[in-house]
């Protein structure tokens, strides 16, 4: 074989050895942008949750706070400073759920985690006084989660407690009194 064949061999070589180290890279990189969207979609996750157990702590550990917001669901009247009350707390809980919405639009949460939430809110969504509110309210809101929410909803009874029995049940009006 002469110096030229040789070279040519050489070359033919280098350029194999090339290919399978840009092969290997791309599997490489293929490997870390799939493990960073499933890490970016946990994180996603996880503040969802966060806000909503956020969200939940606060009424749940304000009587007051909890007894407006039963007023407001059921359509119970109010005065002008706890309808103000009741639209903070509104415009909070659907900010929420408007983000899970566009996460799940977006592909960055799964179908699961939204229809988790949509559950969640249906339970209350049906209620004479959120959907009064929901009439004037969702202009807060962008058109098309507005437009899924109200697509999307059905009802779903809530998780009840009655003292007297001691026990657990499901039913449709929230407790606005001791």
């Amino acid at each position: 074989m002469d110096h030229q064949a040789f070279a040519q061999l050489l070359g033919n070589y280098g350029e194999l050895l090339g290919a399978i180290a840009v092969l290997l890279t791309l599997f490489y990189l293929t490997f870390q942008v799939r493990q960073n969207t499933i890490a970016m979609r946990q994180q996603s996750y996880n503040d969802l949750l966060q806000r909503r157990n956020e969200w939940f702590r606060d009424p749940a550990n304000d009587r007051d706070l909890m007894i407006l917001f039963g007023q407001g669901v059921n359509g119970d009247p109010f005065d002008s400073i706890d309808a103000a009350r009741f639209t903070f707390l509104m415009v909070s809980l659907f900010s929420h759920v408007q983000d899970c919405y566009l996460q799940y639009r977006t592909g960055i949460v799964e179908k699961s985690v939204w229809d988790a939430e949509l559950r969640i809110i249906n339970a209350s969504f049906q209620r004479p006084g959120l959907q009064a509110w929901w009439k004037v309210g969702k202009q807060y809101f962008i058109p098309d989660f507005v437009d899924a929410l109200e697509r999307e909803t059905e009802a779903v009874e809530l998780v009840l407690y009655d003292p007297d029995t001691s026990s657990w049940f499901t039913g449709t009006d929230f407790p606005t009194h001791a």
